[in-house]
């Protein structure tokens, strides 16, 4: 159970009204609800999601130690509440996602973006229904091995013209060390291949 807080009478007077209970009521409610889902979310293992609408909270009991009449500046209101809580994992989800996606054969694939619609809880049946809406992202697969092997000893026109053979690869820039080198080094130890992710 959650203990409200001392309430101050609100019309200034030390005689307990029905807004005073009234009052305090809703004080209570509205705190222990946010103290359940504080609760709720620190139960929460890394990766488990709990939608709102997937939390039924219900208040069981409710008592102020005073009633309407009473003489006091402050009382306390107590309540306590038990609460049903549907939890997923969003793993779980992501690889469902993924398996029902057609894949590209030749590209890294991941959930970028997870958006949940129209949850419907049945907590007599213990079943959640919801649209999920996905983003996908796409890397392609870059054998970097074979572009490296394929570009040893080759000077820029020739490098230019590998490349392009690559749809998936959309920019390049080739650095030179020491500077007055025009052609890529004949050692594969020598070259180093730096693919962006991230670049759009």
């Amino acid at each position: 159970s959650f203990t409200g807080g001392s309430l101050d009478g609100d019309d200034g007077t030390s005689t307990v009204s029905q807004k005073d209970l009234d009052d305090a009521k809703t004080k209570t409610e509205s705190a222990i609800n946010d103290k359940v889902k504080e609760a709720i979310n620190e139960k929460l293992q890394p990766g488990e999601v709990s939608l709102p609408e997937m939390q039924k909270i219900t208040t069981e009991k409710l008592a102020a130690d005073v009633k309407v009449g009473d003489i006091a500046n402050t009382f306390d209101y107590t309540a306590s509440v038990k609460f049903l809580v549907f939890v997923f994992s969003q793993e779980d989800v992501e690889k469902i996602i993924l398996n029902k996606h057609q894949k590209n054969q030749a590209a890294q694939e991941k959930v970028s973006k997870i958006e949940y619609e129209s949850i419907n809880a049945d907590f007599d049946k213990s079943t959640v229904e919801m649209k999920v809406f996905a983003e996908i992202s796409t890397t392609p697969d870059i054998d970097v091995q074979k572009i490296k092997k394929e570009i040893l000893g080759k000077n820029m026109d020739q490098l230019s013209d590998i490349l392009s053979k690559y749809s998936s690869i959309k920019n390049a820039d080739a650095n030179f060390w020491p500077s007055f080198m025009s052609r890529v080094p004949q050692y594969s130890k020598r070259v180093n291949i730096t693919v962006d992710e991230s670049a759009k």
